[in-house]
């Protein structure tokens, strides 16, 4: 069935510039490679997991205020263990509490314990 050249013509018309469609979006996840080692050596002298307030985790990171919204700290967790893996840390991580806290765990860990996933 070919495209009506009507509706073509509309979608040219209604569609701006690329730079007039700027969106507002958080700033990248970039970690140091030494504060993520840090806190896996944390969560291991913890006994392989640890709760950290949410906004503990932004200013170590030192991501910015956007990051310090509660409803979004499971999106922030699902990066922080994207960006793990992606240097070499082997922590998982989460969100708790409504996004109250950031749980990190290291499964090796946590099975030395007897816990499992």
């Amino acid at each position: 069935m070919p495209r009506p050249k009507q509706a073509v013509s509309d979608w040219l018309t209604a569609a701006v510039k690329p730079d007039a469609a700027k969106i507002a979006r958080r700033s990248d996840v970039i970690l140091d490679k030494g504060e993520a080692e840090a806190l896996l050596d944390a969560v291991r002298k913890s006994g392989g997991e640890l709760y950290v307030p949410l906004a503990t985790v932004v200013d170590r990171f030192q991501l910015g205020d956007a990051y310090k919204n509660r409803e979004r700290a499971y999106l922030l967790a699902s990066s922080l263990m994207k960006r793990f893996e992606s240097i070499g840390v082997h922590l998982k991580v989460g969100a708790r509490n409504k996004g109250e806290f950031i749980y990190f765990w290291e499964l090796e860990t946590l099975r030395g314990k007897g816990k499992s996933d």
